[in-house]
C-alpha cells in the first residue's frame, strides 16, 4: 500500500510540473504504457517481473585484466572475437528463450525507461535520438513514444528489425555534429571505452545529451556476466570517467529494473 500511495504522490507531482502530460490519457498506446510503467512500480520484486536481461549478477572471471585501479576489461584474441561473441549474443539469450518471456521484457523496460526519460526535465518532441547497442530497439520505441526521431545501431539487430541498423559503436557511421541526444544501456559491453566515448563527443551536436544507464559496480554487489567486456568499481568511477573525457555530469536518477543501477545524463563539453 506504501508503494502504491508513493506512487501515486510521483504522479500527481510530476502532472502538476508538466500539464501536458494529462492529454497522453487520451493517447491508448501511451495510456497501456502508463499503466504497464505504474505497475511495475507497485508490484513486489518477487512477483512476476521478467528476469533482468542481460543478467548481470552471474560472476564470469574468464580473461579479464585490470584497467587502472577501478575498470576490468575482458581480453581477446582479436577484435573478430569480441565482435563474434557480441553478434551470438542476441540468438543465445533473445531468440533461444521463450516467447512470452521476450515479450514480457520488451513491455516491461520500454515503459520502465518511458517513465524514467518523462521525468527529466527536458522537452523531448523533436530532437533526434541515436540509440548505442540497442538490441531489439527496445528504447528506441520509448523515445519515438516521446516524439522523437530515434534510430538505434548494434552488431547485430536481428532479422526485420525496423528500429535498429548495424553499427559499431567504435567507429559510428555517422557525420560530425549530427545528433541531439545519445543513449546507451551498453557501456559494460565496449571494448575500448574511450574510443566509443570520443565516438559519442564526435557526433554530439554542441552542448548535445548523452544519457547512460550503467548498472552498479563490483563494489557495490554486481559481478560482470557472460558477455559483459568492461566493468567499474562502481558507478561513481564510471561517472568520473565519463567526465574527463569531454563531458559535463548534468543528474543522477537510482532504478532497480531491469538491474539496479542509475540513469546519467551528461552534456557535451566544447572540444
Amino acid at each position: 500500500m506504501q508503494r502504491l500511495f508513493t506512487r501515486l504522490v510521483e504522479e500527481v507531482l510530476l502532472t502538476f510540473r508538466k500539464p501536458w502530460r494529462v492529454i497522453k490519457l487520451f493517447d491508448r498506446k501511451m495510456f497501456s504504457l502508463w499503466i504497464a510503467s505504474f505497475r511495475r512500480g507497485v508490484e513486489p520484486a518477487s512477483g512476476n517481473t521478467p528476469p533482468s536481461f542481460p543478467p548481470k549478477n552471474v560472476a564470469d572471471t574468464s580473461n579479464w585484466r585490470q584497467w587502472g585501479t577501478s575498470f576490468q576489461v575482458r581480453s581477446f584474441s582479436a577484435y573478430e572475437e569480441y565482435v563474434a561473441i557480441q553478434k551470438s549474443k542476441l540468438d543465445k539469450v533473445v531468440y533461444r528463450q521463450k516467447a512470452t518471456w521476450l515479450q514480457d521484457y520488451d513491455v516491461s523496460y520500454h515503459a520502465a525507461l518511458y517513465q524514467r526519460l518523462s521525468q527529466c526535465d527536458l522537452s523531448w518532441h523533436g530532437r533526434n535520438v541515436l540509440c548505442l547497442a540497442a538490441r531489439i530497439g527496445t528504447e528506441v520505441r520509448s523515445f519515438l513514444d516521446l516524439g522523437c526521431f530515434a534510430i538505434g545501431i548494434d552488431l547485430n539487430p536481428g532479422l526485420d528489425n525496423k528500429y535498429v541498423v548495424v553499427g559499431d559503436f567504435h567507429a559510428l557511421q555517422f557525420p560530425d555534429c549530427c545528433v541531439d541526444v545519445v543513449f546507451t544501456n551498453s557501456l559494460d559491453h565496449v571494448l575500448d571505452i574511450q574510443k566509443v566515448l570520443g565516438e559519442v563527443h564526435r557526433v554530439l551536436k554542441p552542448a548535445g545529451l548523452l544519457f547512460i544507464e550503467a548498472v552498479r559496480g563490483t563494489s557495490e554487489g554486481v559481478e560482470p556476466g557472460r558477455y559483459e567486456t568492461f566493468f567499474w568499481s562502481s558507478i561513481d568511477d564510471l561517472t568520473q570517467l565519463v567526465t574527463q573525457n569531454s563531458f559535463s555530469l548534468i543528474a543522477r536518477n537510482g532504478f532497480d529494473f531491469p538491474w539496479p543501477g542509475e540513469l546519467i545524463q551528461f552534456q557535451k563539453a566544447s572540444s
